[in-house]
């Protein structure tokens, strides 16, 4: 009965039904290796909740909570291969020997420390947000210790499952008796293990719990299942929700800059580099119908952004282009507008540079000047666009080095690197590209 309720096709809220491809790479995941009638189970819980946070969170659940966490899943990745490594060397120990136990107990052990905490802040985020109380991802993964997120699951899914089978692997006795073993924390016996969870003092207090070997391994696969579950899921309900999650510009944008590998993003933009190369290289064409055409497609890719354009002006004996935008909101005396309105014409630049290309060297914004305000002109050197649009380079840098003006007045913007370093080593947020300067690690 569990495998009939795992066909892919069966699993879907969004979707009618799965291409052949996509049900025979999801039915590889949903029975793969392990407890399929767990798995059944626990995908029967996870699905539901996810597309619920979905609905409940809209676009905030796309770029706030699920990719974010995609991000952290690909980062144990590591982790999560090592321990399957460490499955298959069990089999070099014999079956009722004490160093099988051992292997078992740091097998249970690893799982714990490197996949579960992560692997519930998955579901810690989809709770938050269905009940009003989610911020962001990383408030999800470290506002909680493990103990607390495994008690905050509990009482939710006990409501949904009364045996908690998602989480029945998870002891925090256990738990605490392999990670603080000390001396005394874990004792093998004939057949089994003895786990102490010890509360220093004098006297210490002592919580115990005692699994035969076979115990031992049911809770190792149950555990090990809570994880291989949500990565099944994950999986369906991505493919599921795919054509959802590709109509938003906005997630598809979050999508392709944070779970694509820089490679993968120029593979993506090559297209559009083909296209607007061959416009730039055309002999058949005058310099004023290739400006013509070119500022077409800067205008579109505009458009399409919702970023407003007032006027393109091209000077090919300055090498120069130039993008007139709208009035620049706010008291541009203040340092955090300025800079906030500099960083905002850096993004036109960044376009104004993939359409245009190497041939300029400079690509000059203008912001038209509110009445009474003085107007906001930003000069980006072509090179160093470049270098951000192959992400050699962020946006710190742009900052650092564009010529700014305003109201005829030369404005010095600087970026403090070391500030930058300290608060990309102290961050939990992702960090983004930039040259690299000494003093970077």
């Amino acid at each position: 009965m569990s495998d009939e309720l795992l066909h892919p096709d069966k699993l879907l809220f969004v979707r009618n039904q799965l291409t052949r491809s996509d049900a025979d790479a999801l039915g590889r995941l949903l029975f793969g290796a392990g407890n399929i009638e767990l798995r059944s189970a626990n995908i029967s819980i996870l699905l539901p909740l996810l597309h619920q946070a979905r609905e409940k969170g809209g676009k905030t659940f796309w770029t706030k909570s699920f990719f974010p966490w995609i991000s952290i899943q690909q980062s144990v990745r590591p982790h999560r291969d090592r321990i399957l490594d460490e499955f298959v060397r069990a089999g070099d120990f014999e079956p009722g020997s004490r160093e099988l136990l051992v292997h078992l107990v740091n097998i249970y052990r690893s799982i714990v420390a490197d996949l579960l905490d992560p692997y519930m802040t998955l579901l810690i985020g989809c709770f938050q947000l269905t009940e009003g109380q989610f911020t962001n991802i990383i408030d999800a993964n470290v506002g909680l210790a493990e103990r607390n997120k495994a008690e905050f699951l509990t009482s939710r899914i006990l409501k949904i499952d009364p045996e908690n089978r998602l989480l029945s692997g998870y002891d925090p006795i256990v738990r605490n008796a392999i990670t603080h073993s000390g001396s005394a924390g874990v004792a093998y016996r004939p057949g089994g293990v003895l786990f102490r969870s010890i509360k220093r003092g004098v006297p210490a207090a002592v919580d115990t719990a005692q699994w035969s070997r076979d115990g031992l391994i049911d809770k190792i696969v149950r555990l090990y299942e809570f994880v291989a579950s949500i990565d099944a899921a994950v999986n369906v309900f991505g493919v599921d929700c795919s054509d959802l999650l590709f109509s938003d510009e906005d997630v598809k944008s979050e999508f392709v800059e944070l779970l694509l590998t820089p490679e993968r993003r120029a593979e993506l933009r090559a297209p559009f580099e083909k296209l607007v190369q061959r416009i730039r290289d055309d002999q058949n064409l005058t310099n004023e119908k290739r400006y013509e055409l070119l500022t077409g497609v800067l205008l579109h890719n505009c458009e399409h952004r919702k970023m407003p354009v007032c006027g393109i002006g091209i000077s090919s004996e300055r090498r120069t282009v130039m993008v007139e935008i709208p009035e620049m909101q706010g008291d541009l005396g203040q340092d955090e507008v300025l800079r906030d309105a500099v960083m905002n014409c850096g993004y036109y630049a960044v376009l104004a540079r993939c359409v245009f290309g190497a041939p300029f060297d400079q690509y000059v914004i203008r912001a038209n000047a509110n009445a009474g305000q003085a107007g906001l002109i930003t000069v980006f050197r072509g090179e160093l666009l470049g270098e951000y649009i192959e992400e050699r380079a962020g946006l710190f840098d742009l900052l650092d080095a564009a010529d700014v003006r305003l109201g005829g007045q030369r404005v010095i913007l600087s970026v403090d690197f070391e500030a930058v370093r300290k608060m990309e080593r102290e961050s939990l947020d992702r960090t983004f590209p930039r040259r690299r300067r000494p003093g970077d690690g």
